[in-house]
C-alpha cells in the first residue's frame, strides 16, 4: 500500500513538472513571437531603461547648473556664517595665538574655495574648431580630446579638495575646544557645520585621490581604459605599450601645476592663480615632439 502511495505520488510529480514545463515553454515562445529581435543585446537593454534619465537631464540641464551653484554658494556661507557667530568667540577666549592663526588660515583657504570655485563656473570651456580643415577623419579624436582635455585641466579651477579637507580638519579642532554651549541651536549649527564639512572631506577626498592618479600618470578618466585596453593589446604581441603623454610623474605635475613659464609654486598653486592651462585644447606635446618642456626646477617664490 505504502508502494503504491508512493508510485501515485511519483506520477503525480512528473506530471506537475511537465505540466508546468509546457506552460513556460508555450509563455516564452509568445513572448519571443512578440518581442523577439535578432539585434537584442544587454547593451541596448541597458540603453533602453537609462533613456528617461537622459530625458531628464537633455530637458533639464539648463537648470541642474545653476542650482548647484547656489546650492554651493548657500552651504559655503552657512558655514562661514557659523564659525564667525558660534566658533571664533569661544576660540578668541582661549587665546589670540590660537585666535590669529585660524583667521589667516580660514581665510587663505576661504579665498581659495571662491576663487577656484568662480572660475569653474564661469570659465569658457570653448567650442569645436570651424576650420574646415579639422572636418576630416581626425575631427571626432581632436573634439573628443578637447572635451576630455577640459574636463581634466577644469581641475585646476575647481575648489580645491584639499580646502574642504583643511576645512573639515579645522571644524573638528575649533569644536573639540568648545566648552559647555548654551542652547539647541548652538548644538544643531555646530553639528550641522560638523557633518557638512566631514561629508565635503570624504567627497572631495576621494575625488582628489582619484585625480591625483590621473595627474601622476597622464591620463584623462576615459584614458585610463583605453590605455589600459592599448596595454592589453600590445601584451598579446609582446610589445610595450607607452602612454604618449606620459613625460614621467615630476614633469606630469609640473606641466598640470603651470610650471613649464613661471616656477613659482607659492604664487602658482598656494595663491589663486588664474594662468591658463598648457596647450590650445586640441593638440598637446607628447614624448615624441620635438618642443618638449624643458623642466629643470621649481622655485618656492
Amino acid at each position: 500500500m505504502a508502494k503504491l502511495c508512493l508510485k501515485k505520488i511519483r506520477e503525480f510529480g512528473r506530471e506537475v513538472k511537465q505540466k508546468v514545463e509546457e506552460e513556460w515553454f508555450v509563455c516564452r515562445l509568445t513572448c519571443f513571437s512578440l518581442f523577439y529581435n535578432s539585434l537584442t543585446s544587454w547593451s541596448t537593454i541597458a540603453d533602453t531603461l537609462v533613456e528617461p534619465l537622459f530625458w531628464c537631464v537633455d530637458h533639464f540641464i539648463g537648470y541642474l547648473g545653476p542650482i548647484f551653484v547656489a546650492l554651493v554658494v548657500i552651504l559655503t556661507t552657512s558655514v562661514v556664517v557659523i564659525f564667525y557667530i558660534c566658533l571664533l568667540p569661544h576660540k578668541a577666549a582661549e587665546g589670540h595665538l590660537w585666535t590669529v592663526y585660524h583667521l589667516i588660515v580660514g581665510h587663505w583657504l576661504l579665498a581659495n574655495i571662491v576663487f577656484h570655485y568662480f572660475k569653474a563656473a564661469f570659465t569658457d570651456p570653448g567650442h569645436p574648431p570651424q576650420d574646415p580643415g579639422w572636418s576630416g577623419i581626425f575631427y571626432p579624436i581632436y573634439l573628443i580630446k578637447d572635451a576630455i582635455g577640459n574636463s581634466f585641466n577644469d581641475v585646476k579651477y575647481s575648489p580645491k579638495a584639499t580646502d574642504s579637507i583643511h576645512s573639515g580638519v579645522n571644524g573638528i579642532t575649533v569644536i573639540s575646544s568648545v566648552r559647555n554651549p548654551s542652547g539647541m541651536w548652538f548644538h544643531s549649527l555646530i553639528m550641522f557645520e560638523f557633518l557638512l564639512c566631514s561629508a565635503s572631506t570624504v567627497a572631495l577626498g576621494a575625488l582628489l585621490l582619484w585625480h591625483i592618479r590621473l595627474i601622476h600618470y597622464a591620463e584623462t578618466s576615459i584614458e585610463v581604459h583605453t590605455n589600459r585596453a592599448e596595454a592589453r593589446r600590445h601584451r598579446k604581441k609582446r610589445l610595450k605599450y607607452c602612454n604618449p603623454y606620459d613625460f614621467g610623474p615630476l614633469k606630469n605635475w609640473q606641466i598640470f601645476l603651470g610650471f613649464t613659464k613661471s616656477r613659482s609654486f607659492f604664487w602658482r598653486v598656494l595663491m589663486p592663480s588664474s594662468h591658463p592651462p598648457e596647450g590650445n585644447g586640441l593638440t598637446w606635446q607628447t614624448i615624441y615632439s620635438e618642443d618638449t618642456p624643458n623642466l629643470e626646477g621649481i622655485r618656492l617664490l
